[in-house]
């Protein structure tokens, strides 16, 4: 047997792969198990019920799209193990407010943030340096956002459709500004 289900939650055999929760299951906060290493892509996606997830420090890698569309989701915690937040990793978690990012994090990929509706504000830690085309685009209620000092390029369309971004530093070190980085920025 290659699986383990545990209430219902699928792992790898040795549990340290969280394969896929339920989109449907009840209760609307889950603590990840200690032993687990890896969340899978779409672990999570679709899950309109959960609001919190706990995240051990012994998770170190989170896959592309693992909480897409999670809806309800508004407190989740990263790791400091995990220096990549993968591909839309949190795509349309339209609940999501704010994100307290470790300064471990070296990368944020291409539409981690897309369609956070309700994020506000986002402090980038200076550890990024790598941010990913569309990250933050159609965060429509985010106001705020510092960039790194490590930060060489903004990529396309990283910020489009943020019509509520008032405030942005960007460092000295920055070499390239992407077209449509700022498309329909209105604010």
């Amino acid at each position: 047997q290659a699986f383990a289900s545990i209430d219902g939650i699928l792992y790898s055999k040795d549990q340290k792969t969280l394969i896929q929760y339920p989109p449907k299951k009840a209760g609307d906060s889950y603590a990840i198990p200690e032993e687990v290493e890896t969340i899978s892509k779409y672990a999570f996606a679709g899950n309109s019920i959960i609001k919190s997830i706990s995240i051990p420090n012994s998770v170190n890698k989170i896959h592309s799209y693992a909480f897409y569309k999670c809806a309800a989701l508004e407190d989740i915690n990263i790791p400091t193990e995990v220096k990549t937040l993968s591909m839309r990793v949190f795509e349309g978690c339209t609940s999501l407010k704010e994100l307290v990012l470790h300064n471990k994090i070296t990368k944020i990929d291409y539409g981690a943030f897309i369609r956070c509706s309700a994020l506000e504000k986002m402090q980038i830690p200076e550890s990024v340096t790598v941010i990913g085309g569309y990250a933050f685009a159609e965060c429509s209620s985010l106001k705020e956002i510092n960039l790194p000092s490590g930060l060489k390029e903004l990529p396309y369309a990283v910020f489009e459709d943020c019509t509520s971004l008032e405030t942005i530093t960007i460092p000295n070190g920055i070499k390239k500004i992407d077209f449509n980085t700022f498309l329909n920025c209105t604010s």
